[in-house]
């Protein structure tokens, strides 16, 4: 945590309850998604690429004569041949030199927004701070434009808590906070969730 509440920020008997981080669950999507973007890569490169020219070649037709499938199979390689026999020298060499790589690209697109989810939660898990005292709930978050979200505890209306499959067996979920007038606070990936709404509701039933 890049920054901590002092004493001296509290008001007169004030205290602090509970503080509460996110989770390193928070990181788990962006490896899988980078781990995939790289295994995509690995992909790219055995398969190698292939030539524009290769899209308007078709072969023999394969299916049984007098389907459907036949017909279709036979009128595209009876265009096909007819297209490269008309073909210019130029517009042949064109597409033959132009080589294709779909699935490299589409690696990259993976890794880079893998890399860009990955610096969110590095951001996220850095900054993001939930403290509790006998007032309040204090949300803290953000590193270049810090920000303070202050929620009294008469004015709470709701805590939600949203679970995935698997992040609830290390007691994580997101924790969105409803208060009066409308303001929402939505936190991913926080550590034990219902112990701080739990402490919230006893501390205000005080």
């Amino acid at each position: 945590m890049l920054f901590s509440r002092k004493e001296e920020d509290l008001a007169r008997n004030e205290a602090i309850i509970l503080e509460q981080y996110t989770h390193w669950w928070i990181f788990v999507i962006p490896s899988l998604l980078l781990l995939f973007g790289f295994y995509l890569w690995l992909k790219a490169v055995s398969n190698g690429s292939f030539s524009l020219y290769s899209l308007i070649v078709f072969d023999e037709p394969t299916a049984t004569a007098g389907t459907l499938k036949y017909q279709i199979q036979f009128y595209l390689q009876q265009g096909s041949q007819l297209l490269r026999e008309h073909l210019p020298d130029s517009i042949y060499a064109f597409l033959s030199q132009t080589r294709l790589h779909p699935m490299k690209w589409l690696s990259q697109l993976v890794i880079v927004y893998a890399l860009y989810r990955t610096i969110r939660a590095i951001l996220t898990f850095l900054t993001t701070k939930i403290t509790v005292t006998n007032f309040r709930v204090l949300v803290e978050t953000g590193l270049f434009k810090p920000q303070v979200v202050e929620f009294p505890k008469m004015h709470i209306d709701a805590f939600h808590i949203k679970k995935g499959l698997f992040s609830r067996f290390f007691q994580v979920g997101t924790l969105i906070i409803q208060a009066t007038g409308g303001l929402t606070v939505k936190l991913p990936a926080i550590k034990s969730p219902h112990i701080l709404t739990t402490e919230v509701v006893e501390t205000n039933s005080l």
